[in-house]
């Protein structure tokens, strides 16, 4: 069974933009989540696994913070959602230390946090040494079923 479209639409906003749903849901609790936390993984962490499956492992590597706002996500007609502006991970530091951003995943909090949503990336990225990893605006497809 699916998802009205407006409460799909609803459902997003709340999540990546922090917008209330009337009289279901709000983000006025003393320490609303400012940021959604984005992982870069070296393959699938399927739907079973947490932000830590599959992640990258290179010299310098840390999650992406992105802000939990309308400039941060774009949330369109339906809950189709994107990331609005370059989301970028750190450089790789070490030349002996390689890894291939092939999917993305979004979180609330850091570690083996639980996932939002997951997908490939666009584009994989292949990260040597000095390549400053980005996905560019409207790379992170995020949808609802």
């Amino acid at each position: 069974m699916s998802k009205g479209a407006t409460f799909t639409f609803d459902l997003m906003r709340l999540l990546y933009q922090g917008q209330a749903i009337p009289n279901l849901a709000d983000n006025a609790g003393s320490s609303p989540i400012p940021q959604i936390i984005v992982g870069l993984h070296y393959a699938d962490p399927g739907e079973g696994g947490n932000q830590s499956t599959n992640e990258a492992v290179y010299s310098g590597y840390i999650r992406a913070a992105v802000p939990r706002t309308a400039g941060g996500w774009t949330v369109g007609a339906g809950g189709a959602t994107t990331n609005a502006g370059t989301v970028s991970w750190p450089a790789n530091s070490n030349a002996g230390s390689v890894a291939t951003g092939a999917y993305w995943s979004t979180s609330v909090s850091t570690g083996a946090s639980k996932i939002l949503h997951s997908g490939p990336m666009t584009t994989p990225l292949a990260i040597t040494v000095g390549i400053t990893p980005t996905s560019d605006p409207g790379d992170l497809d995020i949808t609802e079923d």
